[in-house]
């Protein structure tokens, strides 16, 4: 998520080791969703708990303003997990 705020609001930076942290993150997310798919349900209580510190991490490493990103995750569930799916692009 953070790499994904990051893509998303410094669109002037964007680059491969970006898309790759992104790629890497959605295998392994995949991966364990094959593996134990009955965490999906548990997807949207995991992401609200994940998105805090993802928001967190996106402000250390931007030094954009707060306001900057939701406070909020703005990605569906299916948008994190979706190869084809870069926020502002």
């Amino acid at each position: 998520m953070t790499h994904l705020l990051r893509w998303q609001f410094q669109p002037g930076l964007r680059g491969p080791s970006w898309r790759l942290s992104v790629n890497n993150a959605r295998a392994a997310a995949a991966e364990i969703l094959e593996d134990s798919p009955s965490l999906r349900p548990a997807l949207p209580a995991l992401i609200g708990k994940a998105y805090p510190l993802a928001r967190r991490n996106a402000l250390a490493e931007t030094g954009l303003p707060e306001a900057t990103f939701p406070n909020d995750c703005p990605y569906s569930i299916h948008q994190l997990l979706d190869d084809g799916f870069w926020p502002g692009s």
